[in-house]
């Protein structure tokens, strides 16, 4: 079965270098092979992800290293990387960048909005000036088949669990990007629909059009990129909306979040979480103080200097400092394995109402941590899709960068593994909704809320 998934990697892997073969800048065989020989080292060694997991990884690298016959451009071998490291199934390992000067290349964008139905690639919005009955499924983009395409999309990003709901996700949002970038960002599109006889010839654009969002929602209160505000269709839902947990300090907001919501006695709150990549944990532990009726821990267990040879020494140091220094009377060491523990401690004011947790397959790291711990002690009903984020823990906390030796290829590499005091199993799984929404193609076109939809029918009733 392994070997059969390793095959397809490397067929897929095969496709990606012929479709890029536009690019000229090369590093020789040799150069190659050695960085893949460094990456597999690295994370055989240092990684904390699951021993399953870094096994297919490493033997999808292993596929494709011997796949590498003469010398290879840098963009596809980037792409490569990270299409192998997708296998981790681990939300904070992702190849970022090339850290060398590259060939300017022309930035070369689709003029369309595109989405995933039941594995296939259909175009749902675009350019005004083509005449397209939306939806519309697409069969070959510049004679590339529409499911090798998806196939690439389903690895655009690495998330816990390898869940399709994540590149989902991003697909609607980056997928004129990405389908280029594989492409070469040519200077014209030939789009083959299905059902017909002629495609559609689009000239690429260098900047995508978007529809202006009127937002006529009044915040209450707001920072930075949270607000908090009162639903226009049911005045007794009120809205914690964060995009994202900040380093900043969130606690004097939170305060008059929850200090509102107990004068104003409000019953039914929601807290948005869709498309939150997480952030600063010291955010999410003020948050969820106002939620926890007891002192609740979460661990960051890791090897005692598994990553160090392969990391950037800066980043080590800075580790070090935080970790042995500022925090040392965290730790305990036991087989060479040392574990911090935190505790997560409750507010004198607690909101006791109803809580709905809105997340989709974009809510990663500390915002999948912030459902499971509402999910777990106050009994929030999550509403949307599997998020990016391990139910029972994932990995994090702190950060190498690892720089292929030839290439200079970047990449983010966590070397704790954070527990949950109520994981039960090392399940890498997302953390799973109480009520799951799924969208039609329609409904994506309309921009409907569906997870909305669902709170203000749980509150009528």
């Amino acid at each position: 079965m392994l070997t059969n998934h390793v095959n397809r990697i490397t067929l897929l892997i095969s496709m990606i270098c012929l479709l890029q073969s536009v690019y000229s800048q090369k590093i020789s065989r040799e150069e190659a092979q050695a960085d893949v020989t460094f990456l597999q080292e690295a994370l055989t060694n240092g990684h904390p992800g699951s021993k399953k997991e870094i096994t297919q990884t490493v033997q999808a690298l292993e596929g494709f290293k011997n796949s590498i016959t003469d010398s290879v451009d840098l963009r596809p071998f980037f792409r490569n990387v990270r299409y192998c490291v997708t296998q981790l199934n681990c939300v904070h390992t992702s190849v970022d960048k090339i850290n060398r000067p590259l060939n300017t290349l022309k930035l070369n964008l689709l003029p369309f909005d595109f989405a995933i139905d039941e594995g296939k690639l259909f175009l749902i919005g675009g350019d005004s000036t083509y005449t397209i009955n939306y939806p519309a499924e697409v069969v070959l983009v510049n004679k590339t088949p529409s499911s090798q395409l998806v196939d690439l999309l389903w690895h655009y990003r690495s998330s816990d669990g390898n869940l399709i709901t994540t590149n989902n996700s991003y697909v609607p949002d980056y997928g004129y990007y990405f389908i280029a970038s594989v492409l070469g960002f040519p200077d014209t599109f030939s789009i083959q629909l299905a059902g017909k006889t002629k495609p559609i010839i689009a000239p690429a654009v260098l900047k995508k059009q978007t529809t202006p969002q009127v937002d006529s929602i009044t915040s209450i209160y707001a920072f930075e990129d949270c607000r908090f505000y009162r639903s226009r269709d049911d005045s007794s839902v009120y809205i914690l909306d964060i995009d994202g947990f900040a380093n900043h300090w969130f606690r004097p907001f939170y305060k008059n979040v929850f200090d509102y919501l107990e004068k104003n006695n409000i019953n039914n709150l929601v807290i948005d979480l869709r498309d939150n990549l997480g952030g600063n944990r010291n955010n999410v532990s003020n948050l969820l103080g106002y939620f926890l009726d007891s002192t609740q821990q979460y661990q960051f267990i890791k090897t005692n200097g598994a990553a160090s040879q392969y990391a950037d020494f800066k980043i080590i140091f800075l580790q070090f400092l935080r970790f042995n220094i500022a925090e040392f009377y965290r730790c305990k060491y036991n087989n060479g394995q040392a574990t911090f523990t935190y505790n997560m401690r409750p507010h004198k004011l607690q909101y006791d109402g109803n809580v709905y947790v809105l997340i989709n397959g974009k809510s990663a790291s500390a915002s999948a941590i912030t459902a499971g711990y509402l999910n777990q002690y106050c009994k929030a009903i999550l509403i949307g899709e599997e998020a990016a984020g391990g139910n029972n823990g994932n990995n994090g906390g702190s950060y190498a960068r690892l720089i292929l030796p030839n290439s200079k290829i970047d990449i983010r590499f966590p070397v704790f593994h954070l527990k949950h005091d109520y994981a039960t199993s090392d399940d890498t799984g997302g953390v799973l909704p109480d009520i799951t929404t799924t969208y039609s193609l329609q409904e994506l076109i309309q921009q409907v809320d569906k997870e909305m939809d669902v709170v203000y029918e749980l509150v009528g009733n």
